[in-house]
């Protein structure tokens, strides 16, 4: 097994590339590679993107027992002995088996073929932390790669998320006007309002501890509020609007350029929209 750990732009990733013994190997030969696994793992720093590719030697089943952990999309109707170790471990280091999470016919989820070209199955997996699952977007075996191998090669797409805000409340996150924040006569502002409900709501109340809390925290905000107001985080930026007009009339004398079937006055045309798109 080997050990890479590469840079992101957000997140690092420490990648472990492993090769584990097949399933005719003695119990204690298996063991030892799954405790070196964990110990690798676990030597790792704690916030990189983990992943655990190679030949795993397993076949992952379609048990629901293992749901949560394989997916349901396995090429395999049963695990075998060496794929409930896998899964075992990945429970236990709370990972998610990402090559079977993602529907794929059943030609790109074969990952090995016998030498006499009759026998298949997929034994080459990438495990990922489950934190980080939603990074995951595509995990599938490339067949006509040429790798010298009886293995076809395990293409996956990664792409680093930050927050999914958006995605649940359905909204731009808001954010208090931090321009408003630097003037001197809004913080005194604020800071009398602030003085003056607090004094009201919180510090003559008769509430426990909890809800005067809660108070505190609606106070602030609401003053907040009322003081520097709320802007969308994502701000539009102008300049983008000419460049969006650009590229929409690209697309118009593309589409013109093939409706008239490469012409060569409609190619001119697409040719200079594209120029001047580029410009912009």
């Amino acid at each position: 097994m080997c050990w890479l750990r590469i840079k992101g732009r957000i997140f690092n990733y420490s990648i472990i590339n492993v090769h584990a013994p097949t399933e005719d190997k003695s119990d204690a030969e298996r063991e030892v590679f799954y405790d070196e696994l964990q110990n690798l793992y676990d030597a790792c720093p704690k916030h990189d993107v983990k992943l655990i590719t190679g030949d795993l030697n397993a076949q992952i089943g379609k048990e629901a027992i293992y749901y949560p952990t394989t997916g349901k999309k396995a090429f395999h109707q049963e695990s075998n002995e060496n794929g409930k170790r896998l899964i075992n471990f990945a429970t236990s280091r709370n990972m998610v088996i990402g090559t079977t999470l993602f529907q794929h016919t059943e030609i790109h989820k074969i990952t090995w073929r016998s030498p006499d070209v009759h026998c298949f199955s997929q034994i080459d997996y990438l495990l990922i932390d489950s934190r980080h699952v939603l990074h995951l977007m595509d995990v599938r075996s490339h067949r006509y790669a040429n790798v010298d191998s009886d293995h076809f090669l395990i293409v996956s797409r990664i792409q680093a998320r930050i927050s999914n805000a958006k995605k649940f409340y359905g909204k731009e996150v808001e954010k208090y006007d931090y321009e408003k924040m630097t003037l001197p006569e809004k913080h005194i502002e604020c800071k009398t309002n602030l003085k003056r409900k607090l004094q009201e709501h919180v510090i003559n109340s008769d509430d426990n501890l909890g809800s005067r809390w809660n108070k505190i925290t609606c106070v602030i905000h609401k003053t907040a509020e009322e003081a520097f107001g709320k802007i969308n985080g994502k701000q539009p930026n102008d300049w983008f609007d000419e460049c969006q007009e650009a590229t929409e009339a690209k697309n118009k004398a593309c589409v013109n350029m093939q409706q008239r079937s490469y012409t060569r006055a409609s190619t001119d045309k697409y040719r200079e929209a594209r120029r001047k798109e580029k410009r912009t």
